[in-house]
């Protein structure tokens, strides 16, 4: 979670008052949305799961979001955390569910841009060795697309369906994120401005990201 109030009173007093104010706290953050500036924070809760393995995937997908903040700046980030905000008041999770989103704030295409990008390479960068077969995080954020993008093509993937796309870099991922919004708009770097650096077709592209409900 990238925020951090601006003067020692601000992150406490404010996230209790969205909280208070229920579905309506993205109303609340839009007109003050200053708050929530970005920053990297890690607090140990004690519960015995902090580990370094933990401690080194969590600073490494921090930093991925906070590279991805430094290319699309505010206002767009702002969709990101009104749907952190609402969704935790709403449901109890940060990212919310597909058919249980938050009515008011939640931008689950922003999310999915934003969330997925950060958990493929704060795993790469981290060394993770799990990779393969991870699909989705609350059944929308595409968790395994990055390296179903750059990894070689595999047939009955782990994830349960073919991977018929190869050869992107996480260069080329990270370039198409200034102009992203949506993963559609996603898709479309792909199929216009990265297809042509290597082998695949539009319609192994087409069928990884419909294989990824978008």
């Amino acid at each position: 979670m990238l925020h951090k109030g601006y003067s020692t009173m601000t992150t406490i007093a404010d996230l209790l008052t969205a909280w208070a104010l229920g579905s309506f706290a993205p109303v609340a953050l839009l007109i003050n949305h200053t708050v929530f500036y970005p920053d990297i924070t890690y607090g140990y809760s004690g519960s015995g799961d902090s580990t370094t393995a933990r401690i080194n995937n969590v600073i490494y997908h921090e930093l991925a979001h906070a590279s991805h903040h430094q290319l699309v700046r505010d206002p767009t980030w702002d969709r990101i955390r009104f749907h952190v905000v609402a969704n935790s008041i709403f449901s109890g999770d940060v990212y919310g569910f597909p058919g249980n989103f938050a009515l008011i704030g939640s931008d689950p295409q922003f999310t999915a841009v934003a969330e997925g990008w950060a958990h493929h390479y704060g795993d790469v960068l981290a060394g993770n060795p799990l990779l393969e077969g991870r699909r989705f995080r609350n059944g929308f954020v595409p968790w395994g697309l990055g390296l179903d993008l750059s990894d070689q093509r595999r047939l009955g993937d782990l994830s349960g369906y073919d991977d018929n796309v190869c050869c992107f870099t996480d260069g080329q991922y990270f370039s198409s994120l200034p102009l992203t919004i949506t993963m559609q708009q996603l898709r479309n770097r792909y199929l216009n401005v990265h297809i042509n650096t290597t082998s695949n077709t539009p319609a192994q592209i087409n069928n990884l990201f419909d294989n990824y409900n978008f």
